[in-house]
């Protein structure tokens, strides 16, 4: 037979300081958002500037943003307009978290999307990063309408 005995005294352990420097997993930073903003091809808003700023609409945070200007129909809903290549001012493709949405106008119409649809499916304090290309500088993993002419609005959400 063996005694075992157990006392309730707790042990001192030494102070630790815990550090966290977990790479971001969001499907923003896996796109190679970072990547891409680097390269300088497009403008970007990160989430620090977002923060900064706090626009109170899509709209207005798009329109902050070089290469987009909004342009309002005859009820007073935005647009976001860009430069388009040989075609004028076009409305931009606009992806959000790599979900494609093509936008047809500020206001329902058949056959497309109005961008009160964008607004109405991402909030300013949603977003984490924005992407803007104009026709000529569209990368790749985005170009999912190069016959237009026009450019992208890329959307990262949390």
């Amino acid at each position: 037979d063996t005694a075992v005995q157990v006392s309730r005294a707790a042990q001192n352990l030494a102070k630790y300081t815990v550090k966290s420097n977990a790479p971001d997993r969001s499907m923003m930073a896996r796109s190679g958002f970072a990547d891409r903003q680097r390269l300088g091809f497009g403008a970007f808003a990160t989430l620090k500037q977002l923060e900064v700023h706090r626009y109170p609409t899509v709209a207005t945070l798009l329109q902050s943003i070089r290469g987009i200007s909004l342009e309002y129909d005859g009820q007073g809903r935005p647009v976001p307009m860009m430069r388009g290549f040989g075609t004028g001012r076009c409305i931009p493709l606009f992806i959000i978290d790599n979900m494609v949405m093509e936008v047809t106008g500020a206001s329902p119409r058949s056959g497309g999307k109005p961008f009160t649809d964008i607004e109405a499916l991402v909030s300013s304090p949603l977003i984490l990063g924005i992407e803007v290309y104009p026709s000529a500088m569209v990368p790749i993993e985005f170009d999912r309408n190069s016959l237009s002419g026009c450019g992208v609005v890329v959307i990262w959400t949390r």
